[in-house]
């Protein structure tokens, strides 16, 4: 075994003495592509403002989208839906199959989008937006509309509204947000896991631009009918556009920092944006990648992998056997009497009269 251990130790640093150069090579590169990396991650940050600038002269192009103001909340299994600032909604208390119903009127006519808001919340299951208890997670069966005109004259007419197509930033497979205006309430509809914890959102585009001059009041109904019982929302928003182009876009307070001057804009505001903005920029992402990917440690040689490891079984403590663990044992005992010779001879008669059949019958 010494031998073993002593050859594994020295194929070792015969070989790493080989690969030196090789390593000290390697090791060269690595900081020069670690140096590399930072290098360009300085010079990202130094240009922060004028990419971002940039970057807020195209998004202001981006889909215009304005909050409900809700006016009346109900949930069919009692829970609690309270309204908060900002249009956001959050649920609280009982936790079943629900459907909820949201009114909000709104005096945008031609409105050509409904977007809805799944927001992650510290005081949701895993921070939501949901409100399984396992993983925070939703499942919207049906999201509908219905449209009715409040202005002078109109006659109060109620227009269901028909959705043409669903978008979202995120699906769960076999969950599309399409299956939430399929006109089915069965176990399907939009979800979000494995993405939980984060801030989800969807669109719905309508086949014809709906809501009256003069205003409308929106009815939304959220129906939660999956079979777990517990996969409500715990967090909302609802809005609408009426711009052309309907897309996601940016979260709603992205697009009202947007529409302010830049020397109007607080402090957290410009943090906000700027934050927003390097979350969603891919060339950052990409800097990143590649500053964690240099400084990943380089795989061992496998070679010395193969030495490393056969010096690791060397060194390993041998197994005793048993028949000598067995005769190990009797020696150290036979040892240990010798040491008591009476007392042992006393243990022995004892013994031996327990045992005997005259001394168990005189008993």
């Amino acid at each position: 075994r010494a031998m073993a251990i002593a050859k594994a130790k020295a194929e070792i640093e015969a070989y790493e003495m080989e690969i030196a150069p090789r390593e000290a090579e390697e090791d060269r590169k690595q900081k020069e592509r670690i140096a590399a990396g930072e290098a360009a991650l300085k010079e990202y940050n130094d240009s922060l403002p004028s990419r971002l600038a940039k970057w807020e002269e195209t998004s202001v192009k981006s889909t215009q989208w304005f909050v409900l103001d809700p006016d009346e909340l109900k949930a069919t299994n009692g829970s609690k839906l309270e309204k908060r600032t900002g249009g956001v909604v959050f649920a609280s208390g009982k936790n079943e199959r629900t459907i909820y119903t949201v009114n909000a009127h709104t005096t945008w006519s031609g409105i050509t989008g409904v977007r809805l808001e799944a927001l992650a919340d510290e005081k949701l299951p895993k921070k939501g937006p949901g409100r399984a208890d396992n993983d925070g997670n939703f499942v919207l069966t049906e999201f509908s509309l219905k449209a009715m005109a409040t202005g002078e004259g109109k006659g109060r007419k109620t227009t269901k509204v028909a959705f043409a197509e669903a978008k979202a930033d995120f699906s769960q497979q076999n969950f599309e947000v399409k299956k939430a205006i399929d006109g089915k309430v069965d176990n399907s509809g939009w979800a979000s896991s494995p993405k939980i914890g984060v801030d989800r959102t969807a669109i719905f585009i309508p086949k014809e631009p709906f809501g009256a001059e003069g205003g409308s009041r929106l009815t939304f109904k959220l129906n939660q009918n999956y079979d777990s019982k517990k996969h409500s929302i715990g967090k909302f928003r609802l809005l609408v556009t009426t711009d052309e182009k309907v897309e996601i876009g940016h979260p709603s307070d992205i697009g009202v920092i947007l529409a302010l001057a830049g020397d109007k804009r607080s402090d957290e505001q410009v943090k906000r944006i700027t934050d927003y903005f390097k979350s969603v920029d891919k060339n950052l992402a990409t800097k990143k990648k590649e500053l964690a990917e240099a400084k990943k440690p380089r795989p061992v040689d496998p070679k010395l992998k193969g030495f490393k490891d056969g010096l690791a079984n060397a060194e390993q403590p041998l197994t005793i056997d048993p028949k000598l663990a067995e005769l190990r044992r009797a020696a150290e005992l036979s040892t240990s009497q010798q040491e008591t010779v009476r007392l042992t001879a006393a243990q022995d008669i004892t013994w031996a009269l327990i045992n005997s059949p005259a001394f168990l019958f005189n008993r």
